[in-house]
């Protein structure tokens, strides 16, 4: 897969409010953007901090894949692969790396879901850490929340040049949400986040085997031999 690029986090001001604490966001997501060759599978990675030290337990974070520009071709979600195999899990930087209970269960990360949107979501992609205390979501912007694999390989496969937008679900039925050490709290205007684009590039070229010049060689030397040996049997 082509190399992946993180996005830089966004900016999240904290406003005095009545000379109380400043309001600030509890969590930013941040979506990366990445190059996919047409035909092939990969993964967007997706970040996670907080400006104010937030903790969570448990993830139950849903995605959108949007077709952008003129793009009328698919792009999907596809189920996330045995946690033994996930980029995410053996990511150190990964927000619950060692401390999984989907790990310990075996249990994948996600699914992939087109039952409520077309072009679709990552459905009840969740995992919960098992440690005594939650775990704290730093604010530098390298914690990883997931990687999200995605398919170019569908029944209108996307082609070069296609440009699609990976966002977060926060409205609706599916919306994501986060259990905090305090209970369980859906996002709010507590947590912003932005999206990334995943853009479709030409298949790499099968190059030819080049045997010409081997072949040439040999060639020239099993003719030569041959006609060395007849003229010394006609001398």
């Amino acid at each position: 897969m082509s190399a992946r690029k993180r996005l830089l986090l966004a900016v999240v001001a904290c406003v005095p409010l009545m000379g109380l604490r400043p309001a600030c966001a509890d969590l930013v997501i941040t979506v990366g953007s990445v190059s996919l060759q047409a035909g092939t599978t990969g993964y967007v990675p997706v970040y996670i901090s907080s400006d104010d030290g937030t903790k969570i337990g448990q993830t139950v974070p849903n995605f959108l894949i949007t077709p952008t520009g003129a793009t009328v071709t698919q792009l999907d979600f596809a189920n996330s692969p045995a946690p033994s195999s996930d980029p995410t899990f053996s990511n150190s930087n990964y927000i619950f790396y060692n401390n999984s209970h989907d790990v310990l269960n075996s249990i994948p990360f996600g699914n992939s879901d087109t039952t409520n949107y077309t072009n679709d979501t990552f459905d009840n992609a969740g995992d919960s850490a098992v440690a005594p205390q939650d775990v704290t979501v730093s604010s530098d912007g390298t914690m990883l929340l997931v990687e999200l694999p995605i398919t170019g390989i569908t029944g209108v496969s996307p082609v070069a040049g296609d440009t699609f937008s990976i966002s977060l679900l926060t409205t609706g039925r599916d919306a994501s949400s986060f259990s905090f050490v305090d209970g369980p709290e859906a996002f709010s205007t507590d947590f912003t986040s932005d999206s990334g684009t995943v853009t479709i590039t030409a298949p790499s070229a099968t190059p030819t085997p080049n045997v010409l010049p081997g072949g040439l060689a040999g060639m020239s030397l099993v003719a030569g031999l041959a006609l060395w040996n007849r003229r010394r049997r006609t001398a």
